[in-house]
């Protein structure tokens, strides 16, 4: 096989892979001094691990499903879900997601050391396909 063979296979399978990973949200923490940012990546359905990665972290975090909640609020309407996500690491905290379709209502995620919790909103601007790209503002 060729060299632009090769890389060409590789770039579908990188592509493939990309399009498999999931939905990619950005998020910021509103009314603080310095905004903490983060991406989390939806994971396709049926997956049970997620990952969250912020703006100035060197990797990203896995995380693993621990409890997934549907409610109908309405005949005809998407199921609202929340979702319980635990980091996969000693003493990782836990991020709690409510959505409903596309649309994401609520994102909190709680210091497994002292309890604190921390409300995200979106990002719309920080969203680029392939990842979050966030500007000093």
């Amino acid at each position: 096989m060729t060299r632009a063979a090769i890389l060409l296979t590789a770039g579908l399978l990188c592509t493939t892979a990309q399009a498999d990973a999931g939905d990619i949200r950005c998020f910021r923490s509103p009314g603080v001094g310095k905004p903490l940012r983060l991406e989390f990546g939806f994971p396709p359905e049926g997956s049970k691990t997620a990952y969250v990665r912020y703006e100035n972290g060197s990797a990203n975090i896995p995380l693993k499903l621990i409890k997934s909640d549907a409610v109908e609020t309405a005949p005809d309407r998407p199921m609202e879900i929340t979702t319980t996500w635990k980091e996969m690491m000693p003493g990782g905290g836990t991020y709690t997601v409510v959505s409903q379709g596309a649309n994401v209502y609520g994102f909190t995620y709680i210091r497994a050391k002292d309890g604190k919790a921390y409300q995200f909103e979106q990002d719309l601007e920080a969203w680029e396909e392939g990842g979050c790209r966030w500007t000093r503002r």
